[in-house]
């Protein structure tokens, strides 16, 4: 308030001045060149005071709060842009791992399979030893039961055949 405390005085004083000079004259309508010159000079100096004291403090101050709005603005979308980059980044990063995660889980289940067949096939090889171990030990004791036997056979037919003509061979 004080910044225009001058300006105000001024133009007080000239409104005064050219105030008491139109007073002065007998004939208002006239145009006196002294008169004219004292207006234009109000109006000039008018017009200079009004661009220095508020017009241009006026437009400085938008321009700054333009300045500063369009800052802040480009500075928001500055740091939009790098948000988006971060989390497009987080993204790519997530999607790499699980595609890596689950090639190890591929891998791992291959790996298992393979062993399982490796497993399998070992199995049913030592089970395929042991059954053949087995048939022959089978038919090994079955041969050496089969010939002690023997003797008895011979025995055992000779009575049941006996028995069946009801006579004694």
């Amino acid at each position: 308030m004080n910044r225009f405390k001058p300006a105000a005085y001024i133009l007080f004083i000239l409104l005064s001045t050219t105030a008491s000079a139109f007073a002065a004259s007998d004939d208002i309508l006239s145009i006196d060149p002294k008169h004219l010159g004292i207006l234009i000079a109000i109006f000039v100096a008018s017009i200079v005071l009004l661009n220095k004291l508020l017009f241009q403090p006026l437009l400085e101050l938008d321009e700054k709060r333009e300045q500063l709005t369009s800052g802040t603005s480009s500075e928001a979308k500055d740091l939009k842009q790098k948000a988006e980059a971060t989390i497009n980044e987080y993204n790519e990063k997530i999607n790499e791992a699980r595609i890596e995660t689950q090639e190890q889980r591929n891998l791992i289940r291959k790996e298992a399979q393979s062993s399982a067949a490796e497993m399998m096939e070992r199995a049913r090889a030592d089970a395929g030893s042991l059954l053949e171990e087995a048939k022959t030990k089978i038919d090994n004791e079955a041969d050496a039961i089969r010939e002690k036997i023997k003797p008895e056979i011979e025995l055992i037919a000779k009575d049941v055949a006996s028995k069946l003509i009801n006579k004694e061979i």
